[in-house]
């Protein structure tokens, strides 16, 4: 039985995968950064890490450059996205049910105030897990250890009681590492994967975060 849910934000919930990839891009221009192809496939192998890191890991930038690329990259991402269809309805029908909603994500905390916020979405969280909360990120699944905690705390909701929703290759790793039961949506990085590409089985990969109340209804008896 699931009693709780720890949702990556971007992806499953906040739907900044197409326009957030657009606006790097543009920065990368401005900047005379060249952008080839095997650059890409390693900035969508590595999405979801958080925005300065990703851009050391693929562009091998200094910490310097890093830091004035992501203030640039993070100035046009000020103006909200969108939820991800459906997942304003998803959360309302956790609480609900009684399921314990958390998030656990690479963004800053000032950027997930900024978008809980902007959404009304805050309420529907009994807990949010930031990047600069812990001395761990993901995709160490060391990360996942003050939520696990919290979740304890919480009538001793444990692991195999929990399932993780990310949208990226490095989510399905960390879910995996941590022994945690991993769902990934195609509203990110993985929207096109098929076969063997896919980062978990069949059965894990959704559509996007609308269609997780009708896995639970089959996959677990509520």
């Amino acid at each position: 039985m699931i009693r709780a849910v720890v949702f990556d934000l971007d992806g499953p919930i906040y739907d900044s995968f197409g326009r957030g990839l657009a606006n790097l891009e543009k920065i990368l221009s401005s900047n005379g950064v060249p952008f080839p192809d095997e650059k890409r496939t390693l900035l969508l192998r590595l999405w979801g890490k958080n925005g300065r890191q990703l851009l050391v890991d693929v562009f091998s930038f200094s910490e310097s450059e890093a830091d004035r690329m992501y203030e640039e990259w993070f100035a046009l991402e000020k103006e909200p996205h969108p939820l991800v269809p459906g997942a304003r309805e998803v959360l309302t029908s956790n609480v609900s049910k009684g399921i314990v909603n958390t998030i656990l994500t690479s963004r800053r905390r000032r950027d997930l105030d900024h978008i809980l916020s902007a959404h009304g979405i805050a309420e529907q969280f009994e807990f949010a897990q930031a990047f600069d909360d812990d001395a761990y990120a993901k995709p160490d699944p060391r990360a996942f250890s003050r939520t696990l905690h919290f979740l304890a705390s919480c009538g001793g909701i444990d692991k195999h009681e929990i399932v993780f929703i990310g949208d990226t290759f490095s989510d399905a790793r960390f879910g995996r590492e941590a022994g945690i039961e991993t769902l990934i949506v195609r509203t990110g990085p993985c929207r096109g994967v098929s076969g063997d590409q896919r980062p978990v089985g069949s059965g894990k990969m959704l559509t996007s975060i609308a269609d997780f109340p009708d896995w639970i209804a089959f996959f677990h008896d509520q």
